[in-house]
């Protein structure tokens, strides 16, 4: 019996402690690499503050990272579906940015797609 609490201690510590985050179902692969280096990187992404969200935005799937710069706080990188930057946003200037041409607050959310 006295064994049996260092090994519950141990299990509950696994599988806490280890806690990694799932990436959702159907996302491409070109994104699943983008989102591995994300979650790599030490010091720069934050729990909680890095992650990926998708978007219809121009009757495409897009995919929003955030977190992804540890230089420059709230700038979010619009990829396409083959992880082609096609824009990006800098929260603290506010204002509508313009992706190919149109306004981003026209894109529609899909999802949350990954966040650490």
């Amino acid at each position: 019996m006295k064994h049996l609490l260092p090994l519950l201690i141990f299990y509950s510590m696994t599988l806490t402690g280890c806690y990694k985050s799932k990436i959702a179902d159907d996302t491409p692969k070109c994104m699943e690499k983008v989102i591995k280096q994300l979650n790599k990187r030490e010091g720069c992404a934050i729990a909680g503050e890095s992650g990926v969200l998708e978007y219809l935005f121009q009757n495409e799937t897009v995919y929003v990272v955030y977190g992804d710069d540890c230089f420059m706080e709230g700038k979010q990188t619009i990829y396409d579906q083959e992880c082609n930057i096609i824009g990006q946003i800098l929260t603290q200037y506010g204002g509508d940015p313009l992706v190919r041409g149109e306004g981003f607050s026209n894109a529609i959310f899909v999802r949350e797609v990954w966040e650490k």
